[in-house]
């Protein structure tokens, strides 16, 4: 048996952390936490939670007097927040506060509100860290509220504002949005909203207020139940209510069939559902997947990760998802992959690696190498090699310079659309072919465009 690892991103709770061993994850738990543990297996706690999708589940592996150890389910993809679309982000928070509260029913609450908290799996959230549980302390304030301001209503209620690309903003604040400095950003008319004013403005206030006769003649600070409660259905309802600003250019690409006649849409359907069955595609990745629409096409499939930049795309194949338990939806930028963040450049692992160690069967890259190649300026031989790194198998689609997409494209680059000579079918494929052996191709019906199914070279 190898050694065991402890994961870069667990070592900030003394009441455990989680590691690895043989390609196993496990979670300990350490002396500080075990009465609360035990207090939690007496009330069937555990139990209670899964039952109703609140919380990951574990098995417990171990246990003795100093240590007990847990092998919790596994998550198919770790999303970080600000990889999250704006309805993901407010189910998230929906999600932490109806666990808060059902937990205050059973004499117990969260001591940790971090968005880093929650995860997707199924397309639903669900709360991965079993050690944030506490007893509940009669006629306390929930300790945790500011974070969960930090975490949740500040970015949310931007966004709300500014559009979802606030949310991204969270890559620089892994201890939460500064919540001064989101009020300084609201417009005037948001004093209209009793929400925002009580659990922004009002906790702002009291962030930057200073009294000494409080610091010297300290009295905690009591709530009740009730009360507590009433904190928690008010934040509820505040985040149900918020809309995000912002419109879509992708998110009824397909419904408005740019580029694509009937034939040519089922033609290439056809095409990567037979590949993908003839390759036993348990797992696959969807890069630049729109709504997922060739995911759902695809039998057989135990899970998919649509990958999009569009956050209203994503969002409208969410809602469009029927019987398809097994997608997970992620935003991303190709050209600007989320890098690796926090303590040693490790405590939170870049999307390229997350996407390796995701190990998809098949890779699918649809209408999206003339964006790389004419929006990004990304040569082909670029493309190609960033895909090595995670795509063994790859189903690629290209566009010709005939296609309405490309010329449209090229077309905008004006004068200096000379310089883009080398986009041309001949150049992609031997540029592709130093990392990939093309397996087969196929021209889809009716259309400038080729379908590719290329194998990484060993």
């Amino acid at each position: 048996m190898s050694a065991s690892k402890r994961h870069p991103s667990s070592f900030r709770d003394p009441s455990g952390y989680v590691f690895t061993e043989d390609g196993t994850l496990f979670r300990k738990v350490l002396p500080a936490y075990l009465p609360t543990y035990h207090r939690i297996q007496e009330a069937n706690l555990y139990d209670s939670l899964w039952k109703h999708d609140l919380l990951v589940r574990h098995t417990e592996i171990s246990l003795s007097e100093k240590e007990v150890t847990l092998r919790p389910v596994l998550i198919s993809f770790i999303s970080y927040p600000y990889e999250w679309t704006f309805e993901q982000y407010r189910e998230a928070a929906l999600h932490t506060l109806r666990l808060e509260k059902y937990l205050l029913k059973k004499g117990f609450c969260l001591k940790d509100a971090s968005a880093f908290n929650i995860a997707f799996q199924a397309d639903k959230p669900i709360f991965i860290d079993t050690l944030s549980i506490e007893d509940y302390v009669p006629n306390s304030p929930w300790n945790a509220y500011k974070q969960f301001v930090q975490h949740f209503v500040a970015p949310l209620v931007l966004a709300s504002y500014e559009g979802p690309q606030v949310l991204r903003e969270m890559q620089l604040h892994r201890d939460g949005f500064p919540i001064a400095d989101a009020v300084q950003r609201l417009p005037m008319w948001s004093r209209l909203s009793l929400g925002i004013n009580t659990h922004l403005r009002l906790v702002a206030k009291f962030e930057n207020t200073t009294d000494d006769r409080n610091a010297k003649n300290h009295v905690e600070p009591t709530l009740s139940l009730s009360k507590r409660t009433k904190v928690l259905d008010s934040l509820y309802a505040m985040l149900q209510d918020l809309t995000c600003k912002g419109a879509s250019e992708w998110g009824t690409y397909y419904d408005d069939q740019l580029n694509y006649k009937d034939q040519s849409l089922l033609h290439k359907r056809s095409l990567v559902s037979t590949w993908c069955e003839a390759l036993n595609s348990a797992r696959v990745l969807d890069l630049g997947g729109n709504t997922g629409m060739f995911l759902k096409c695809i039998e057989n499939l135990q899970h998919g990760l649509v990958v999009d930049i569009d956050y209203n795309a994503l969002d409208a194949g969410r809602k469009s998802q029927t019987q398809c338990a097994y997608l997970d939806y992620h935003w991303a930028d190709f050209t600007n992959p989320t890098p690796a963040l926090g303590f040693n450049g490790a405590e939170r692992a870049s999307v390229i690696t997350r996407w390796s160690n995701y190990a998809p069967d098949v890779t699918l890259a649809l209408a999206l190498v003339h964006h790389l190649s004419l929006t990004g300026n990304i040569p082909f031989s670029m493309q190609a090699e960033s895909l090595s790194r995670f795509a063994q198998t790859l189903i690629l689609e290209f566009p010709s310079r005939e296609d309405s997409w490309v010329q449209f494209l090229l077309d905008s680059k004006r004068e200096n659309k000379g310089l883009f000579d080398w986009y041309s079918q001949e150049r992609f494929e031997n540029e592709y072919g130093q990392h990939y052996t093309i397996v087969k191709s196929e021209a889809i019906a009716s259309s400038h465009r080729t379908l590719y199914l290329m194998q990484i070279k060993e």
